[in-house]
């Protein structure tokens, strides 16, 4: 069709536009342009009639990006964050913006709506946002109007990272440090403040069940809540090239919208029942946005399913590649910021990659078993198409991950489902308990939750000790030219043929009976996947529990343990009971 480049070509200007705006963005804007011209021209030869609308297209795309880069621009002059760094010690009232981060013994919290007080004179509202660190010591929470006492000062770069640029793209203009502050009210409920305050009380009753480090990563993996996150399995993630697991992305989307799609697939038979449905899966998901923050890639991925719903009901063929130019161009219009957002980066090319090289890959490997085969494509498609953005941010390439992501990824859907029941039973013991049935049921649900998460960090961290598990590499940003460049001509290539043949496994007219090995592998692999259904996974869990409370019950004895602290010595003493007391910790 004539029309198939006026999409690209308007995203693409859109991008060029706006990294042309931010004034420090010349190089990356002639980088981007490159890289959308060589993929294009390799991928999607045009004819006269398509080049000139991919060209008006581009042109109207760099406008609006300009434009919309231009309206992002950080507030400055008199009634702005900006004017009163300098200026003393003054007295800021402000709402806060989003979750708090820990830091040690503090926390970072970003702040809105602000106004100020000083000596002898009453401020209005300014325009712009504070970044503030606060003690850790005040349990803050989205919504809530705050009052301190502190000096404005502006950002500084630090180990060749332009952090006051990085901060002017949110639309803060100074940071303040506050040894105090006092809570003095709410910004009235709306539907952030009521998410968030549906995730504390989940995240709260998840750690009421499930202990550390485990309690941390489930909520990652559910709510998208990584601060508490050990930095050792941050750490052994990483190396493992497991980040995206703890990453709220549209891996979790798709998970909910299956979920959904099963609990509602009976209503699509009756008689407006279809229409129904959708309306409740749109519901459901746009839901678990605003619970677990409404981050970058999470509405990126929730816009891209609206996407396809929509192509699908309306009667077309729902095109992946599509929804997600037309989610990411939607996301970058009304928030142009998030373009320099690394997990809205990752989550879009690792989304187009999987588009794009997935089937292939796993055409290829034909000979490997399903259950093999299927998650090493999607792995190495999603490294390919986000190698460049991972060695210029990260500065690491892991080589084992293709071998952990078999072993991880098909845990987390069970870890979300774990999660999902152990966080409203335990807030709901914590409110209300019921002696006998409620120990039942949080030692059950927390139980089986640690079970699985406890499963993927002794994997992660198995597959970040084998031997060169990742590589220090680090690359400029332009290297990003020739490598798209040659993804193009791989993609090109690869599907030049059509469509890829089907692997052997599902080819309908192979009539020749398999190798012994291949029967064993297959009725293996059906045995897997009959013992990952819910209703096998939730007793066999409960009979592990069951297993490894039996085998961790007291002695009869007493048991004093020394500690050596740095400081002085603790004691850990154990009871014949089982019950524990630390003295001096």
């Amino acid at each position: 069709m004539a029309t198939r480049l006026v999409l690209p070509g308007g995203l693409l200007g859109t991008i060029i536009g706006i990294l042309a705006a931010d004034g420090r963005q010349l190089v990356p804007a002639l980088v981007v342009g490159g890289v959308g011209l060589v993929a294009g021209a390799l991928m999607l030869p045009a004819g006269r009639r398509t080049a000139g609308l991919a060209a008006l297209a581009l042109a109207f795309g760099v406008a609006l990006g300009g434009w919309r880069g231009a309206a992002i621009a950080l507030p400055s002059g008199p009634g702005s964050v900006a004017a009163l760094i300098g200026q003393g010690e003054m007295v800021l009232a402000g709402t806060v913006a989003d979750d708090p981060k820990p830091n040690g013994t503090s926390q970072q919290v970003t702040l809105t709506a602000l106004s100020v007080t000083r000596p002898g004179l009453v401020g209005g509202p300014l325009r712009g946002r504070i970044l503030a660190q606060l003690p850790r010591t005040t349990p803050l929470a989205v919504g809530e109007r705050v009052l301190l006492s502190a000096q404005v000062e502006a950002p500084q770069p630090f180990d060749d990272f332009d952090y006051p640029a990085f901060l002017a793209r949110q639309g803060i203009g100074g940071i303040v440090r506050a040894r105090d502050v006092r809570i003095v009210g709410t910004a009235g409920g709306g539907l952030a403040e009521g998410a968030a305050g549906a995730r504390n009380w989940l995240l709260a009753g998840l750690y009421n069940v499930v202990p550390e480090p485990e309690a941390a990563l489930g909520a990652g993996i559910l709510l998208g809540a990584r601060a508490g996150i050990a930095p050792e399995v941050s750490s052994a993630f990483a190396t493992a090239g497991l980040t995206h697991v703890v990453a709220i992305s549209g891996w979790n989307i798709a998970i909910v919208a299956a979920l959904i799609a099963a609990c509602t697939r009976s209503l699509e038979t009756r008689r407006g029942g279809r229409w129904l449905a959708a309306i409740l899966g749109s519901t459901a998901v746009g839901g678990y946005v605003l619970l677990t923050g409404a981050s970058p890639s999470v509405v990126r991925a929730a816009l891209m399913a609206g996407a396809l719903l929509i192509a699908r009901f309306g009667g077309s063929r729902a095109h992946a590649a599509s929804a997600l130019a037309a989610a990411a161009l939607v996301m970058l219009v009304a928030a142009p910021a998030v373009l320099w957002d690394v997990g809205f980066q990752l989550s879009a090319l690792a989304t187009a990659g999987l588009i794009g090289f997935a089937a292939p890959l796993e055409a290829r490997l034909a000979s490997w078993p399903g259950w093999l085969r299927e998650p090493v494509a999607l792995t190495l498609a999603a490294q390919l198409a986000t190698l460049p953005v991972l060695l210029t941010t990260f500065g690491r390439l892991s080589l084992v991950a293709p071998l952990a992501n078999v072993v991880v990824v098909p845990l987390v859907p069970l870890v979300m489902a774990a999660c999902a029941v152990a966080a409203p039973v335990g807030a709901m013991d914590a409110a209300f308990h019921v002696p006998i049935l409620g120990d039942l049921a949080t030692r059950a649900s927390g139980g089986c939750a640690w079970l699985l998460l406890t499963a993927m960090i002794g994997a992660g961290r198995a597959a970040a000790a084998l031997p060169f598990a990742s590589l220090p590499i680090t690359a400029p940003a332009w290297v990003a030219v020739p490598w798209y460049g040659g993804l193009g001509f791989a993609w090109r290539r690869m599907h030049r043929g059509g469509e890829a043949e089907p692997p052997p496994e599902t080819t309908p007219l192979r009539t020749s009976s398999p190798p012994r090995e291949r029967k064993w592998l297959r009725g293996l692999r059906g045995v897997v996947t009959r013992l990952l259904r819910p209703w096998a996974v939730a007793p066999a869990l409960c009979l592990v529990l069951v297993g490894a409370s039996a085998g961790t019950l007291p002695d009869g004895r007493l048991h004093l343990t020394m500690l050596d602290i740095g400081q002085g010595d603790a004691i850990l003493v154990q009871g014949p009971s089982g019950r524990t007391l630390l003295i001096d910790g």
